[in-house]
């Protein structure tokens, strides 16, 4: 082992050298693993915040069809779960169409609409939200498509109860899971640095610092 002899006052004390150890030298390998891995997580938002979003729908927003569809199908991007996700039409009111119901496609990404025969012409909104099976996030959001012609597009009302059972809005749970993200890259960091340049640092001053915290103890 090398190192040095110092004299405090109390004998010679041998303060060993402060050399890389293998352990530290992992915990560095560690840092730069985990900072690529999260600089792959900054450059796809998709996989720090997946969810089931919508991937098709037809008819698809802002279509406008000169006769009324027989059903609205939704896909979206991951399985859902069916217990909470959810799809309305909604006239440009923001009142639901009477007679209108949905089901769940048989692929597990689907949600199908079916619609009233005879729908006045205008503006609709199909309003969903979606819990996915995949990672346990939800989503929602809506598309409209008119019934006629352009003469018949009209703005629409989105009602509130498009998020009832889910008042935190999509933005705060994305903000929410980026301020989680950067808390757990900054705690990854730290340690390393702690690890390989604080506490060896510091090692001189402890051993230094050991014979006189022994003496006040006698």
């Amino acid at each position: 082992m090398t190192g040095r002899f110092s004299n405090d006052g109390w004998g010679d004390t041998f303060v060993p050298a402060v050399t890389p150890c293998c352990s530290c030298r992992r915990q560095l390998a560690l840092l730069l693993t985990s900072l690529a891995f999260f600089v792959a997580l900054l450059q796809d938002p998709q996989g720090a915040s997946a969810h089931a979003a919508l991937a098709t729908s037809d008819p698809a927003n802002g279509d406008v069809l000169a006769t009324d569809p027989e059903t609205v199908t939704v896909s979206y991007t991951e399985p859902l779960e069916q217990s909470y996700s959810r799809v309305n039409l909604f006239d440009s009111q923001g009142t639901e169409v009477a007679g209108s119901s949905f089901t769940f496609g048989d692929d597990g990404y689907t949600m199908i609409v079916a619609v009233p025969v005879n729908l006045p012409n205008g503006t609709y909104s199909v309003l969903w939200r979606t819990l996915s099976e995949a990672d346990g996030h939800t989503a929602q959001n809506y598309f409209a498509f008119t019934i006629g012609s352009n003469a018949d597009i009209a703005p629409v009302v989105i009602p509130g109860s498009a998020i009832e059972g889910d008042s935190v809005p999509q933005w705060a749970k994305t903000t929410s899971r980026w301020a989680a993200l950067l808390g757990a890259m900054a705690l990854i960091a730290c340690w390393p640095v702690w690890a390989t340049v604080i506490r060896p640092a510091l090692g001189p001053v402890r051993n230094d610092a050991a014979p006189i915290v022994r003496a006040m103890r006698r």
